[in-house]
């Protein structure tokens, strides 16, 4: 058979439309499993006499938010049970002991993808039972039809090894992560606080968007001694400060398994890092886990005490 010019730029044409129908078949079957639906919830959340306000609140928001995915989702749930015999002598007398451990994990069948609008509260105090907080909430949740990609992640103080694992922080401890995920990928970190979310990772002067992991490779950032010799140079450290009281903020650990775009920030001033409103950060993260459904998103709360 031969071909003209013609027939060729139509072979390829019909050509190049096969192969965007098989790529995009996938995508296709993929979001029609995956269920994305808007929601509205309200939650009471009996914070007891001994923690802050704004702990308080982050936590009702977040139980708020997993009682929202369980209505409307459900949750998966399994249970595994040991048994242990202990042989026990004393004196001529020789029993068996035996211990039944049953455990039940419990794991809510989605995620919440974005907030809608402004989060409600309101806060009561009670004699009895304390401080309470209601909240009302609107977001857009996905289903969630494959398990989450397990990542190994520690928040370190004034060190880096795991022992120095810990979530409470003095104004000027040094801030440390451990990281580690089971395939190949980007890493993104966040801190937020109520005003601005600070872009950790990538480092301020680093090219890429998002930062190249190894897969099963171990990594300790923000650490210039534990960098290697190629990036030394660029790591950021970070000492972590607060003012007169207490402050609770945020770290958003963000990885997946293809390329994804940092948001759009500016430098800061003095030392701190690079960042953008907290408002500006959760539409960009809505947006970018909304396309991306193999990213996951780990959310630790951190609280810094003045000296």
């Amino acid at each position: 058979m031969s071909f003209t010019f013609n027939d060729i730029q139509m072979y390829g044409k019909a050509a190049a439309l096969i192969i965007v129908l098989m790529w995009l078949a996938p995508m296709q079957i993929l979001a029609e499993q995956t269920k994305t639906k808007h929601v509205t919830v309200e939650y009471e959340y009996v914070a007891g006499h001994n923690i802050n306000p704004a702990q308080a609140k982050q936590i009702a928001l977040q139980r708020a938010q997993i009682q929202a995915i369980a209505d409307e989702f459900g949750t998966i749930i399994s249970n595994t049970t040991t048994t242990h015999i202990e042989n026990i002598q004393d004196g001529d007398d020789a029993r068996s002991k035996v211990q039944v451990v049953s455990l039940g994990l419990s794991d809510v069948r989605g995620e919440w993808i974005r907030t809608l609008g402004e989060v409600q509260y309101s806060i009561a105090y009670d004699n009895d039972l304390g401080m309470i907080v209601r909240v009302k909430a609107s977001g857009e949740i996905r289903e969630r039809i494959s398990a989450e990609i397990e990542l190994k992640t520690l928040i370190l103080r004034n060190g880096t090894t795991e022992r120095y694992q810990d979530n409470s922080f003095i104004t000027g401890d040094d801030l440390y992560l451990l990281f580690q995920a089971p395939t190949n990928g980007y890493l993104a970190v966040y801190l937020t606080d109520s005003e601005h979310a600070y872009c950790l990772l990538p480092y301020q002067y680093q090219t890429e968007s998002a930062m190249p992991i190894e897969k099963n490779k171990g990594y300790i950032f923000f650490s210039v001694d534990q960098a290697p010799q190629t990036m030394k140079s660029i790591v950021d450290e970070y000492h972590l400060t607060c003012g007169s009281e207490v402050e609770i903020n945020r770290i958003y650990i963000l990885f997946s398994p293809q390329t994804f775009t940092k948001a759009i920030d500016e430098f800061g001033e003095d030392i701190l890092p690079r960042h953008l409103s907290v408002n500006d950060f959760h539409k960009w993260l809505g947006k970018v886990r909304a396309y991306d459904t193999q990213m996951t998103c780990k959310a630790i709360d951190i609280d810094i005490t003045p000296k």
